[in-house]
């Protein structure tokens, strides 16, 4: 039953952090003072600034496929028609969404870590000299540590998968 109890709430505040940052990841953009949701696979919004393939592009910037011969840049990108081409579009795509689900486990994270060192601190304080809730208390602690070691891991995993593909 106490494990139980643990899952839940290690559930309900997974869910909740995911709750509250859907409506970031899911809302529409505003450029220049009119709304655009994008929804097209020629093209992305990149929300990092990312380097690679002999490319630097800044966050705010839409990279799309290269049309081809007959095609406007409206047909490739409807959504933001002037964007940049770029031949590696897809894979700046996929280094921002690298990015950004690395920046949703690094704010998870910190704030599991600072639930967990607030709960540790309360168990410490009140352990009124038993050495099993001092250990506990001990051991939350510990492994708080280990959640900071995770999140600060997370800020280094576009660099970590733009090594292993050789960029």
């Amino acid at each position: 039953m106490k494990n139980f109890k643990k899952f839940c709430l290690i559930f309900l505040l997974i869910t909740l952090v995911f709750v509250l940052n859907s409506s970031f990841v899911f809302a529409d953009l505003e450029v220049g003072g009119k709304k655009i949701k994008v929804e097209t696979p020629g093209c992305c919004l990149l929300k990092h600034k990312i380097e690679g393939w002999g490319s630097d592009y800044n966050a705010g910037t839409f990279v799309g496929a290269i049309p081809s011969e007959g095609k406007k840049a409206k047909d490739v990108c409807p959504s933001y028609p002037s964007y940049t081409p770029d031949p590696n579009w897809a894979g700046f795509c996929m280094l921002d969404a690298i990015a950004s689900v690395g920046d949703i486990v690094k704010y998870a994270a910190m704030v599991a870590v600072g639930v967990a060192l607030l709960i540790a601190a309360i168990m410490f304080i009140g352990a009124a000299g038993s050495p099993e809730k001092v250990k506990l208390a001990k051991s939350i602690f510990f492994y708080s540590l280990i959640g900071v070691l995770i999140a600060t891991l997370a800020n280094f995993l576009p660099g970590i998968v733009r090594f292993f593909l050789g960029i």
